[in-house]
């Protein structure tokens, strides 16, 4: 289906440029396989992404100071919602198929900043003596199910979202709005861009790069890397094997932007500074830090990936107790899980502080 989609600015010149140039730029997605094409305007090539589906490194976006902002696009069929980056240029999106657009809504901006300080949990924090036991089946480990009608889930409403069509494990979602709530007041925003991914949403991403269909660094990985182990080893830089991400478990987020260089200076290292500082009051721990840190497999450092360890380590144990890289596949490429030793090494290989 094609998609009719309108995108006004929020400043006067790129306001003018986006009536007159872009009232209606088209967007076509044949299938749910299709690569989402560039946008090209005055020069400045804009790259919409499905944050269900892929992730935001493969952005090609050019090397400036300004900050990255990542700003949401809602399509309304399947729940397919996109963010549009853009360096340093704030947007209002609005999308619409065949019919009247909905009101275009900005993305809010934080009260002004203050240094970040440790925030008092509240009352009622959600802690592991109060989460309990949390047993699942190997099917829910490997995201083999259905959040959306799955009784521990629920979906993620604004503000705490960029996008709708989330969904979390309940437990997760009231702490992080308790984080959420608490770091508004201190003056940083905290917004979920990514929650839980089920088996075939991982499936996508994977098979996509495997077979060179979405570029992994610039690279088609089919032509560049002929050698399957050399191959999964690229993506499995920042992308899990299908079954084995914690995405699928409903415990962990990615918050703000997926680009560690949002979190190094400006508004995301405010952001960054304050997760560090609070986000263990409130379950939540960063799984891929720095390799510097004595963590020595595994995925690169992901500052924006944060877990609700009172359940994600429950399930990290029973992952590690009862699936071996043997359960992998149903994936192109899985015959590689087994050398890469993928259990010990990715699903395992996770910051001392979170376990």
């Amino acid at each position: 289906m094609t998609r009719y989609v309108m995108i006004a600015s929020s400043t006067v010149r790129y306001y003018r440029l986006g009536i007159a140039m872009l009232m209606l730029l088209v967007v076509s997605r044949c299938g749910t396989d299709e690569s989402v094409p560039p946008i090209r305007v005055t020069g400045e090539e804009f790259v919409f992404y499905d944050t269900m589906d892929i992730d935001y490194r493969d952005a090609v976006l050019p090397e400036v100071d300004e900050e990255l902002v990542d700003y949401q696009l809602s399509l309304e069929e399947h729940g397919s919602d996109y963010v549009f980056e853009v360096m340093g240029e704030e947007f209002t999106f609005e999308a619409y198929i065949d019919d009247e657009p909905t009101e275009a809504t900005s993305i809010p901006e934080p009260v002004p900043a203050v240094e970040p300080e440790r925030s008092a949990p509240p009352a009622r924090l959600v802690a592991l003596t109060e989460v309990g036991r949390v047993e699942v089946p190997n099917s829910y480990l490997m995201g083999q199910f259905d959040p959306r009608s799955h009784e521990a889930f629920v979906a993620i409403a604004p503000p705490y979202a960029a996008r709708a069509g989330m969904y979390l494990r309940r437990d997760a979602y009231q702490a992080f709005k308790a984080m959420r709530d608490a770091a508004a007041q201190d003056g940083v925003l905290l917004s979920i861009v990514s929650a839980t991914r089920p088996f075939h949403h991982q499936k996508r991403i994977w098979e996509q790069k495997w077979t060179g269909k979405r570029k992994v660094d610039g690279d088609d990985l089919s032509r560049t890397e002929r050698v399957p182990l050399k191959r999964a080893l690229k993506i499995l830089e920042y992308s899990s094997m299908p079954g084995t991400s914690r995405h699928h478990w409903g415990t962990d987020i990615d918050l703000n932007a997926l680009n560690n260089r949002y979190f190094e200076r400006g508004k995301g290292l405010k952001v960054y500074n304050w997760l560090q500082a609070n986000a263990s009051s409130y379950g939540y721990c960063q799984v891929y830090t720095a390799r510097s840190t004595g963590r020595l497999e595994g995925y690169n450092e992901e500052k924006w990936h944060w877990s609700f360890t009172p359940v994600s380590n429950q399930l990290t144990a029973q992952y590690r107790d009862r699936l071996t890289d043997d359960n992998i596949g149903g994936f192109v490429g899985s015959q590689t899980a087994t050398d890469l030793d993928v259990v010990r090494n990715y699903v395992l290989g996770i910051s001392d502080e979170c376990q």
